[in-house]
């Protein structure tokens, strides 16, 4: 089965640093390779577990949080 990577979003911690967000799915269809690199961009990657709302169709990470801000 393929799995994707989408709809990440990005915050701050709350030392002002970008942190990436991405629903536990997402992170891991990310491979060790995929990880490092992002980490090159990001002080952090947060996993969030949105597999209810991704296994019923409702979103995921980035439209949830978006939603809220």
């Amino acid at each position: 089965a393929l799995h994707f990577c989408t709809h990440g979003t990005e915050a701050e911690n709350k030392e002002g640093k970008p942190v990436l967000l991405l629903s536990t799915t997402a992170k891991k269809a990310l491979n060790k390779t995929q990880v490092q690199e992002l980490l090159h961009f990001v002080a952090d990657i947060k996993e969030v577990d949105m597999n209810t709302l991704e296994t019923l169709g409702g979103g995921s990470i980035g439209p949830t949080i978006n939603k809220l801000f």
